[in-house]
């Protein structure tokens, strides 16, 4: 907690002495934002993480709590809700949390997270948008806004062909007959499809399996309690789901679902919808107008419009529904009930209130909704796109995913429906098979456990970002035998965005902290050890070039280097180029400019082509890496070098 919850009851002079030349905005021997922290103002660090919609969220708060300092933390890993798991354990994360994986450690909220169920804001939220917010009728987390998943339709081609939007269950298996009995063909010249899923990862089967019976399993209070109790274990899939099947095996039969839609990858699906326009129909979110508007029309060819309907489970008015998945939770430590944090809990709870209210919501939408709010009364921007949604979200038809563990999606039993719904269309499994593989699995996960591997080392304490960030450069110089590493920190591509926690190191926790997350560059061997050659004189311009580039291009994170072989005295929040106050070698001999060096680094990790001498590229992994400097060491300790000596200049 020591790092991120800085109060405000001390003065500017008192933070440095008690952090032994930090500040605000700094922790011990880390570097928690790029830019400057008003002294005078209130710190409340964020967690986010990836495909957060959470751009205007700083800018909104700080305006309308001018004497607050919001700084955004972000984290990023292969399973980004393993690491929460691990921050939330480890006591020390920040004030407030972004994540849309909280129902994941529900097990473990209630020790780490604030209760929020005494709050009056809470009467601002639908009901039911808080079912799963609410444990052994506590409160640890708020809904935020919403993405809306329904079937996106292409208005020009149904325009073209004439076709009605369908308005029940019946009118959309009709209308899909129609169309792919018709043998029209597409721009590409292939035989349009009327509906194109993708069932290739576990959480897209299983919404194809729930969403066209809904009302039947899902819907009101007893199947909700009934999938409470099949989440503990309490219960069995055969003894309510078989006739679930029924309605999927009509849904083959009519040719909406096939076992080639298991192998559909979502960009092919949607290079057919927006590109080759050999699909009529695909289940999107509310984004897919802008989403497809990135892909490139055929010669030819002019871009299409699109809209969005719901899915219908029946023929009544009230059987259509959008699936509603929120895009993130908002939740606050508990170390906030501390006595001495009482004037930060004072002010988050100010934001809280403010946030839970239509003027809120809003706001850190940047003053439109595309997304549903969960906060009653708020207005969704209505647009051509998402108009046939409208009225069904206004019935109250947005409804939840439903998970057949508490942990979430992707689980074990998702993960097993897939497989056998698969199975079930080519008729090598029935439905009781299925229902009994599910139960298997879920069974299985609730008896092991989180799956963490092998214990690699153990760590004696907390490493901070930046200590996590020197020890893997180590590591990659151990590898290579290179005169220095640099490791990148803040930044998806190629950098360091998690931390090395106190006690078992297992090889998960060292998978949380691969350098290669998210896309590469599409460079030749990106996301490798490469070992580059430079003068001296470029290496004191090329330690600048992280946050140079990244303010050059308005990046929202600004990252910087953490060295192994070197020995530098940085500040932060001075102007770019004055950030490097001292560079040296580790042992303090200076850098010769004529002289040549070897430099490690885990890809080359800029936009720009590579204009040094490329020595060697390894083709080892990360984690093998990682693990192989860690096993013999068997006790981790962060470096004790001060090899980074932070300065917290402004000039």
């Amino acid at each position: 907690m020591k790092k991120f919850l800085l109060f405000s009851s001390i003065t500017f002079l008192d933070l440095l002495i008690v952090l032994s030349c930090s500040a605000p905005g700094t922790s011990p021997h880390d570097v928690l934002t790029m830019k400057p922290v008003d002294a005078k103002k209130m710190l409340i660090t964020v967690r986010t993480e990836a495909n957060i919609n959470d751009t205007f969220f700083e800018q909104a708060v700080e305006k309308q709590f001018p004497n607050v300092d919001i700084v955004f933390r972000n984290h990023i890993a292969p399973e980004t809700m393993y690491e929460l798991r691990q921050s939330l354990s480890s006591g020390d994360f920040e004030d407030m949390l972004l994540s849309p994986h909280f129902l994941i450690v529900r097990d473990i909220a209630p020790e780490h997270l604030l209760d929020l169920s005494g709050e009056p804001f809470v009467s601002s939220y639908q009901p039911n948008t808080l079912n799963q917010c609410t444990i052994d009728g506590k409160l640890y987390f708020l809904p935020g806004p919403s993405d809306m998943y329904g079937i996106v339709y292409d208005k020009t081609l149904f325009e073209k062909y004439g076709w009605a939007v369908p308005q029940s269950y019946t009118e959309f298996i009709s209308l899909c007959k129609k169309i792919d009995s018709a043998g029209i063909r597409a721009a590409d010249s292939t035989r349009m499809r009327a509906f194109q899923p993708t069932c290739k990862y576990a959480r897209q089967s299983q919404l194809m399996f729930t969403m066209f019976c809904y009302d039947s399993f899902f819907g009101g209070v007893k199947n909700y309690e009934w999938l409470e109790q099949y989440q503990a274990g309490k219960t069995y899939l055969r003894d309510k789901m078989i006739p679930a099947f029924d309605k999927y095996h009509e849904l083959f039969a009519d040719g909406i679902i096939r076992p080639e839609d298991f192998d559909m990858q979502p960009g092919t699906r949607s290079d057919m919808m927006y590109t080759r326009h050999s699909c009529a129909m695909i289940v999107e979110n509310q984004m897919a107008e802008t989403y497809g508007a990135t892909f490139p029309v055929m010669a030819g060819q002019s871009r299409h419009e699109y809209g969005m309907i719901p899915f219908w489970s029946g023929d009544s008015e009230n059987d259509d529904h959008v699936l509603s998945y929120a895009n993130y939770y908002i939740a606050l430590n508990k170390n906030l009930s501390l006595k001495k944090n009482k004037a930060k809990l004072a002010v988050l709870q100010e934001i809280l209130s403010w946030i839970s209210t239509p003027q809120g919501q809003l706001a850190i939408a940047g003053g439109k909704l595309t997304m549903v709010s969960s906060v009653t009364n708020t207005p969704m921007e209505e647009t051509e796109f998402n108009s046939g949604i409208q009225q069904t979200i206004k019935k109250g038809n947005a409804v939840p995913e439903p998970n057949l563990m508490a942990s979430g999606n992707n689980n074990p039993a998702e993960k097993a429906l897939q497989k056998g719904l698969r199975a079930f269309l080519e008729n090598k499994q029935t439905a009781v098979e299925v229902c009994d593989f599910c139960d298997k699995e879920r069974n299985k996960a609730l008896a092991q456990g989180i799956e963490k591997g092998s214990t690699v080392a153990t760590a004696t304490t907390d490493f901070t970002r930046l200590e996590t960030a020197e020890f893997i450069a180590d590591a990659l110089r151990n590898k290579t035998d290179s005169d220095i590493a640099l490791v990148l920190v803040d930044v998806m591509h190629c950098g360091v965005l998690n931390r090395i926690y106190k006690g078992a190191v297992t090889q998960k926790d060292l998978a949380t902290l691969t350098l290669s997350n998210g896309k590469g560059n599409g460079m030749a061997d990106d996301q490798k050890l490469w070992v580059i050659q430079m003068s001296g004189s470029e290496l004191k311009e090329f330690i600048q070039k992280p946050y140079l580039s990244d303010i050059q291009n308005g990046e929202r994170f600004v990252s910087y280097f953490a060295p192994s072989g070197l020995k530098i005295k940085f500040a932060p929040w001075a102007t770019p180029n004055h950030k490097i106050k001292s560079l040296t070698l580790a042992n303090g001999q200076k850098i010769i400019d004529s002289k040549t060096y070897t430099v490690s680094l885990w890809g080359w990790p800029f936009g720009t082509e590579c204009t040094y001498a490329i020595q060697k590229v390894y083709d080892d992994s990360f984690d093998d890496i990682l693990t192989t400097y860690c096993l013999p060491l068997g006790t981790l300790t962060p470096p004790k070098d001060k090899r980074v000596k932070l300065s917290w200049s402004t000039k």
